[in-house]
């Protein structure tokens, strides 16, 4: 805190200046290799890296020569870390620091946790702590404080951990939904409720053909039939259902190519681009324009109800991820990296998007998904050659209003989940301000701390040090030559 802004403290309490109970301990010259690290040895390396320990290591002399516990920052991070066990400093630079003995180290690391220290550099964390002034108490209700901050955190963390479980145990449970919906385990078969109704239903194969005549009679000379597939490595479908390729009910097609040419075009359209795209959702923050010529319009004009899937990603975990348009910016075109789908009756692509989502869905995907440098990537024949279980028309929209219904829940609860994780955070830094107010302890857990032998206010604690310093410094001070 800064000097302007203190607040009044506790009786026993006293504001020091914070640089002043701190030592900066200095680190061995050499430093080791990130080449030398070893899975297994005496001691943990700590360096920068996103693991914090980066390794192992056996070498004595690049151990740290002060004894912990101490804190340790990151250069170029906002990383702060209390650590009581001998370590290795990496190559890649740490800094070290010691509270003095009148602060009990656990609770200066959680004074850290309670202030906005600067975003990056170590330079800048100890310029910021240099003008800053840290509440010290007596010795005991230092103690006391970190007991009471520990047992609290500890409830507190037990609660973020159930409330993890529950957000994995609902990811779990939407797959399980897709995957039942795909399978016809979701809800009754159209071939089932027929029989049992004495009625005709319209299976998949039937849609199929009638959809076909459609596309030939509006497309005319430029109709080109449904590849066959390969249906040796698929499981056998429910009555009704049929095996289809993506261009069996849908019309594929690719999006605009951005070059240098198109900023001279006088005509610009907003445009998707794989950065608004990602699985079940559209993320539209970000919308750029392109220009674009009249004779394209018509083949990368989107219309609502389309599907609109990721042609290539760095990681195969995300290449085809694909999401629905809504129509909520019109005119709008899409760029050549995102595959557009359009069927007809456009209801099939939300069946199909469910597809796409659940895990054999997203397993057809990736079996089909080229690597070059790395680099995953679909195109607009492999997208036509995606196999998917067709269920009839009738079935499809009760398995769609089923997921939703399902899935809704699912968001209801996740979204109660992360109010409640965001609400933890806020208490715990609610904890920390209580704790350096003096107002973390109750009535008994004070007066336990205040009969304690060692108690003494905490400005005669400094004061007492500061003279045992200066007799100290007396003593080691070389006799004068005469």
């Amino acid at each position: 805190m800064k000097e302007g802004a203190l607040q009044e403290l506790p009786g026993g309490w006293v504001w020091t200046n914070l640089v002043g109970v701190i030592d900066k301990i200095p680190l061995t010259e050499r430093k080791l290799k990130q080449s030398d690290y070893q899975e297994k040895g005496k001691y943990p390396v700590i360096d920068q890296g996103q693991s914090f320990i980066g390794g192992y290591t056996d070498k004595e002399d690049f151990k740290i020569t002060c004894k912990t516990p101490v804190i340790i920052f990151g250069d170029h991070t906002k990383i702060v870390k209390y650590v009581e066990f001998d370590f290795v400093a990496g190559a890649d630079g740490i800094k070290v620091i010691k509270p003095k003995q009148m602060f009990y180290p656990k609770l200066f690391y959680y004074f850290l946790q309670a202030i906005p220290l600067p975003d990056k550099g170590y330079a800048r964390h100890f310029q910021f702590l240099e003008k800053s002034f840290i509440p010290l108490p007596p010795p005991p209700e230092q103690r006391a404080i970190v007991s009471k901050i520990e047992q609290l955190f500890s409830d507190l963390d037990n609660g973020i951990e159930n409330f993890k479980k529950a957000q994995a145990q609902l990811k779990l449970y939407r797959q399980l939904v897709l995957k039942a919906a795909c399978e016809a385990k979701l809800v009754p078969t159209e071939a089932e409720l027929a029989r049992a109704e004495g009625r005709d239903y319209e299976a998949a194969d039937v849609l199929l053909a009638r959809i076909k005549e459609e596309q030939k009679i509006s497309v005319k000379n430029k109709f080109n039939a449904t590849q066959p597939i390969d249906k040796s490595d698929l499981p056998e479908l429910p009555e009704g259902w049929v095996w289809t390729n993506m261009e069996g009910p849908g019309k594929v097609s690719g999006g605009l190519t951005k070059n240098s040419k198109r900023e001279t075009n006088l005509q610009k359209m907003p445009y998707l681009r794989v950065a608004n795209v990602y699985a079940g959702e559209l993320l539209l923050d970000d919308i750029k324009d392109i220009g674009v010529d009249d004779k394209e319009i018509e083949r990368v004009l989107l219309e609502a109800g389309d599907l609109l899937i990721v042609e290539g990603n760095g990681s195969i975990d995300q290449i085809g991820r694909a999401a629905l348009w809504n129509g909520s910016i019109s005119p709008c075109v899409h760029q050549n990296h995102i595959i557009k789908v359009r069927f007809n009756p456009i209801e099939i692509g939300k069946y199909v998007s469910l597809w796409l989502l659940s895990k054999n869905g997203r397993k057809e995907v990736t079996n089909v998904a080229n690597s070059t440098s790395g680099l995953y990537t679909l195109n607009i024949s492999k997208v036509s050659g995606l196999p998917i279980p067709l269920p009839p028309l009738s079935e499809q929209r009760r398995i769609v209003a089923e997921v939703e219904r399902r899935l809704s829940v699912c968001d209801k609860m996740e979204a109660t989940i992360t109010e409640s994780l965001q609400k933890a955070e806020s208490l715990r830094q609610s904890i920390l301000k209580k704790a350096f107010e003096g107002k973390l302890l109750n009535k008994k857990e004070l007066e336990k701390a205040r009969i304690a032998p060692d108690w003494e206010p905490a400005e005669k604690l400094l004061e007492r040090i500061h003279q045992e310093k200066q007799i100290k410094e007396k003593n080691n001070k070389p006799a004068r030559r005469k």
